[in-house]
């Protein structure tokens, strides 16, 4: 990645963290959970960005806002508190783990799910975080 092309990363992530409103300790917290860098400028390589402006682009679209390109299917304010859960309950490989569920209700992403099998979804993540899931 050229000095140029990393340069214009970090003004989109700039411009979306202006855009979601967050305040700096909030934007840290992003970077840290993203890519464990506390600044932007630490960022090195096209994956962390990637996952930076991913994370960016979910709290966007949790807030009702319009991400940049349109890269990102729009997400339900219900689904995102679910996948966020799925992420944090069932480690890295969450969205297989979480998928595999989802299609006992014959659905092929959360995004088609209705909100009584988002609730469902919530369950099967409290009796694995009761259980003590393997990550």
């Amino acid at each position: 990645m050229t000095e140029i092309q990393k340069q214009k990363m970090i003004k989109l992530i700039h411009t979306q963290k202006t855009l979601a409103g967050i305040d700096d300790e909030t934007y840290i917290c992003i970077l840290m959970g993203a890519a464990n860098v506390q600044s932007s400028l630490y960022l090195e390589t096209i994956q962390q960005f990637s996952d930076v402006i991913t994370a960016l682009n979910n709290l966007l679209i949790a807030q009702g806002k319009t991400i940049f390109g349109g890269s990102l299917p729009p997400v339900s304010r219900d689904v995102y508190p679910l996948v966020k859960r799925a992420e944090r309950i069932l480690g890295p490989n969450a969205d297989k783990r979480l998928g595999g569920f989802i299609r006992k209700f014959g659905k092929k992403s959360v995004n088609d799910l209705s909100p009584f099998e988002i609730r469902k979804c919530h369950g099967f993540l409290t009796r694995l975080e009761q259980e003590g899931v393997r990550k």
